[in-house]
């Protein structure tokens, strides 16, 4: 494996290979299988070293996704700056004030990607927490209206890593456990693969 960082061409193809391989593969995103195929994903690689680099490259984004119809959503990809997930989640919520300042709170939406993602009140190894990591740290900017996750599927999934969901449910609850077992097995290869290269 190389010492020397690698090139943008790298890190897209790292980030492409992690949405086809986890997030489509396992429907994690009801859309994100037809924007790629449409040519609709924008993957961006950002060389920002501070959270005020990388603040002007969100913005930057954000403007060229209001103006570009042709694009649906980006992957905002920034390995140099918030490596450490508190931080990079401290900082989600300057990104969601350059939202309101821009006056796009309501257009678009940031979801969250992280290697180290961790959802509150679990535990690392938690596998729900497998739905969120990535390769590398990643805003997601994508449409408002094109984001609705149905609460009632986010918490049977979060119920069924739990055990919690009733007997009636059994075979929902066999399905969200599956796909979450699958999530955190087919992230954890990707991360060998990745390592390999």
């Amino acid at each position: 494996m190389s010492d020397s960082q690698p090139t943008e061409n790298q890190y897209i193809a790292a980030t492409r290979c992690w949405l086809e391989s986890v997030v489509i593969e396992l429907n994690l995103c009801p859309f994100a299988g037809q924007q790629l195929r449409d040519d609709r994903v924008k993957f961006s690689v950002t060389n920002a070293a501070t959270e005020v680099q990388l603040l002007q490259a969100l913005e930057a984004e954000l403007e060229l996704l209001s103006k570009n119809v042709t694009i649906e959503t980006t992957l905002l990809i920034h390995p140099q700056v918030l490596a450490d997930f508190e931080d990079y989640n401290q900082f989600l919520g300057l990104a969601d004030g350059l939202l309101e300042q821009m006056q796009l709170d309501g257009v678009f939406q940031i979801a969250s990607f992280h290697p180290d993602y961790q959802f509150a009140d679990s535990h690392p190894d938690d596998a729900e927490n497998y739905t969120n990591r990535s390769p590398h740290p990643i805003l997601h900017i994508l449409l408002s209206p094109k984001a609705v996750v149905q609460p009632t599927n986010k918490q049977r999934i979060g119920q069924a890593a739990n055990g919690q969901i009733r007997s009636s449910d059994n075979g929902v609850a066999s399905i969200c456990s599956l796909q979450l077992t699958k999530a955190k097995s087919q992230y954890r290869s990707f991360v060998l693969l990745q390592q390999s290269i």
